[in-house]
Order: structure tokens, then sequence, then C-alpha cells
């Protein structure tokens, strides 16, 4: 029940700064899933400027995410 979008970066510099601003301006939040500790959601969280919440789901070591771990992080976004 709830409406989930997806933008996937091919590239991270230049980063893409007017879509993600647009994205910010339509949605609650913006979870930000990375096989790191958080470099890509720190320029997120700076492009969106307080417009929405942004929710780091970060994994380190090179553990790929397990599913229940993003759809966790959407459902307490939005709340």
């Amino acid at each position: 029940g709830i409406k989930v979008g997806r933008m996937r970066l091919i590239v991270a510099w230049p980063f893409p700064e007017e879509p993600v601003r647009e994205i910010a301006e339509k949605v609650k939040a913006i979870v930000v899933p990375e096989m790191n500790l958080g470099q890509m959601s720190l320029e997120v969280e700076r492009v969106v400027a307080g417009r929405c919440k942004t929710v780091l789901v970060g994994s380190a070591g090179g553990a790929v995410h397990e599913i229940n771990s993003i759809v966790k992080a959407i459902e307490e976004a939005v709340q």
C-alpha cells in the first residue's frame, strides 16, 4: 500500500543534483541503499536540503542488502 519509485544512478559524478532535487519536492522520503557507510547518502542529503527525509540503509563489507532491510526502511520513512 506504499507508493515507491526508484532512481538508479549510472554515474556518481557529476552528481545528478537537479533530478534528485525535483524528486525531493514530490516525496516524503528518499531511502538510499548503499554498499558502504553513507558517502552517497550525504550527497543526497546535501541536495535534498530538508525538502524530504533521507534514510541510509548502509551495508559495509561487501554484503548485498537483504530486501527486508530496505522494505523496513521504507515503511519507517513514511510514518
